[in-house]
């Protein structure tokens, strides 16, 4: 438990500073809140599911707002469920997006005025990047992969283009 100092008890005045008129108010406490912070840092920090039971966190939120009942934390269950929720959610996301993104490439203009401005190399440069990037990430190796599959196109190895 931490201890008291002896200043805690003394009352004290601040200064407001320009800037806090500047800064919008913390949003007000919610359940709902408290578990997107908690998914927040789960997710960001690499933390254990289990962190929300331990005793010593559980503490530091009744700490912080010491309204807060011990049902309003979260347990590990409603944590993972929320976390892969979302997870859910974004992989939809990003599945439409590359759907878009890819009937996108079939609209193509042909306007006589716009081929006069057409460079090979613009093209070739966006899709070195798309590769670059579906490359270094194993998530988009198997989205592209799986992309690949429901369209009835065989798996394509996406290699390093290197500079000759």
């Amino acid at each position: 438990m931490p201890k008291k100092t002896k200043n805690d008890s003394a009352p004290t005045t601040t200064q407001m500073s320009i800037s806090s008129f500047m800064e919008p108010p913390p949003p007000s406490w919610t359940k709902e809140g408290l578990l997107d912070h908690i998914v927040e840092l789960t997710v960001s920090d690499d933390q254990s599911f289990r962190l929300v039971e331990k005793g010593s966190f559980r503490r530091l939120l009744i700490y912080q707002r010491p309204q807060t009942w011990e049902r309003d934390i979260p347990h590990h269950t409603k944590l993972r469920e929320e976390i892969l929720a979302r997870a859910l959610d974004v992989e939809g996301k990003l599945k439409t997006f590359f759907e878009v993104f890819a009937d996108a490439v079939d609209v193509l203009d042909t306007s006589v005025d716009d081929a006069e401005e057409f460079e090979p190399g613009d093209l070739l440069g966006k899709v070195l990047a798309m590769i670059n990037q579906i490359r270094a990430s194993p998530q988009a190796k198997a989205f592209f992969e799986q992309i690949c599959v429901e369209e009835q196109l065989e798996p394509l190895q996406l290699i390093k283009w290197v500079q000759t």
